[in-house]
């Protein structure tokens, strides 16, 4: 959750496409773990039934269960002892863009043995605040008979849900089967391959270039660039605490911004909306009197978030929800920073650095006893002072980040912006964000 990088330079200027992944936002949605990992779920008291399986039958004539994807599927007995409801649910992420859930189930019932059936049971998709509460929404799958009904098997069914209308959003999808009278007769249910697939959009700011390598489980987003007080290391950390300010994020000894209290995704605006309500003021041109450390430093900044489809696990933030998992920490970012004086002149080294994200565990102080990260920042500052003695502050500032975790995936991310003679004019963008740090000193999150 929360890095701050200690590296000086920083760069930019080639146009940053927006990116579009397809990509599954749900976890073990085929439940190929063998168990519920990734889910949460409860089932009707006195008459447990709800499991991972690979097959069978409850008997009754009713059909034999088979995965539609993979080797297991969900599946419950559509019944209980009491009236009830038999659920699994899961906290996901979608991210920007267009998105459609789709799923196989599949049920019988025989509604001839036991009481009298006036009430159907029904199989709905429910839509609630990640985290759970009331639900925003109901999205009808079955809605059986009454009386002495039998349908033994429906046989396969697909299912598609348009979910564009959550975009950008987090929220807990319910996989709800309610039971309403006890003892009305036996049923099976089954349900498998489930996939939340987002057609991702991220918008990359335009003065930032963004190239993925490998396959990371995690992205950068929300990037802005900056000018902030700097006359200090201290008057530093100050200044990147504004666009994250407590409860939040809260500064720590070794991670710089730090977890703060549990707050839920998205995390994908939240530099940008933190520095939108901020006195900083977001800008690619600045003047020399911006790139001085005595007075003000240029700083750039963005957050790292999981991508979906992620691991699940726990945080700071939450107690389940997409993570990036403390395995693949610490994250390394080496960077380079170059200048030029003047438009065409080639790009001359300017000064270099390193920060290391580690894991959210017992290997910093205070330490952590959690999974993962669930977003973490990651900051630049840059001033006259990194730099070459006797250099003119005029000129265009590039700074390349190259990103890795511990399996070797990462983004290689170029930055820039530019100082100019006095006077100028420094633009006002809607959001932004800020970050330094002082020469070589590494100081985490």
């Amino acid at each position: 959750m929360w890095m701050l990088i200690v590296t000086l330079g920083m760069t930019l200027m080639s146009n940053g496409p927006s990116r579009a992944d397809d990509i599954n936002v749900v976890h073990n949605g085929s439940f190929e773990t063998g168990d519920f990992t990734g889910w949460m779920w409860s089932d009707i008291i006195n008459r447990p039934n709800l499991g991972v399986r690979s097959g069978g039958s409850p008997g009754f004539g009713l059909f034999t269960g088979a995965p539609t994807d993979g080797t297991f599927f969900a599946s419950h007995n559509f019944d209980g002892s009491e009236a009830g409801v038999i659920q699994f649910s899961q906290d996901v992420v979608i991210p920007s863009g267009t998105a459609t859930l789709s799923f196989d189930w599949r049920a019988g019932w025989d509604f001839r043995f036991g009481g009298t059936v006036t009430q159907p049971r029904t199989f709905h998709v429910h839509v609630e605040p990640f985290g759970g509460g009331p639900i925003v929404d109901a999205f009808e799958v079955l809605v059986t008979g009454t009386g002495p009904q039998v349908n033994l098997d429906t046989g396969v069914q697909s299912e598609s849900i348009d979910m564009s209308q959550y975009a950008g959003q987090a929220v807990r999808l319910d996989f709800h089967a309610n039971v309403p009278q006890a003892l009305t007769g036996p049923a099976h249910m089954l349900v498998d391959n489930i996939q939340l697939i987002s057609n991702a959009t991220r918008t990359i700011n335009p003065a930032y270039s963004v190239e993925e390598v490998g396959d990371p489980s995690w992205e950068p987003v929300d990037f802005h660039t900056t000018s902030g007080p700097g006359t200090s290391f201290e008057a530093f950390l100050d200044t990147i605490h504004l666009p994250l300010p407590e409860p939040n994020h809260r500064l720590h000894p070794e991670l710089g911004v730090g977890p703060g209290d549990p707050h839920d995704p998205l995390y994908d605006q939240e530099l940008g909306d933190g520095l939108a309500n901020s006195v900083l003021v977001e800008s690619t041109t600045f003047t020399p009197d911006q790139f001085t450390l005595t007075n003000d430093v240029v700083v750039t900044m963005f957050m790292v978030v999981p991508r979906g489809g992620a691991a699940i696990g726990s945080s700071p933030d939450f107690a389940s929800g997409p993570i990036i998992p403390n395995s693949q920490f610490p994250i390394v970012a080496d960077v380079t920073i170059e200048r030029a004086d003047a438009a065409g002149e080639p790009f001359l080294p300017f000064d270099t650095g390193q920060s290391v994200v580690p894991p959210l565990d017992s290997s910093i102080d205070p330490p952590f006893s959690v999974d993962g990260h669930s977003h973490f920042p990651l900051f630049g500052g840059d001033a006259l002072e990194f730099g070459p003695a006797g250099t003119n502050p005029v000129g265009v500032y590039r700074r390349t980040w190259n990103i890795r975790d511990q399996l070797g995936n990462g983004w290689n991310i170029v930055t820039s912006y530019e100082v100019v003679p006095e006077p100028t004019t420094i633009w006002l963008a809607t959001c932004g964000a800020l970050g330094m740090v002082r020469r070589r000193r590494p100081v985490q999150r």
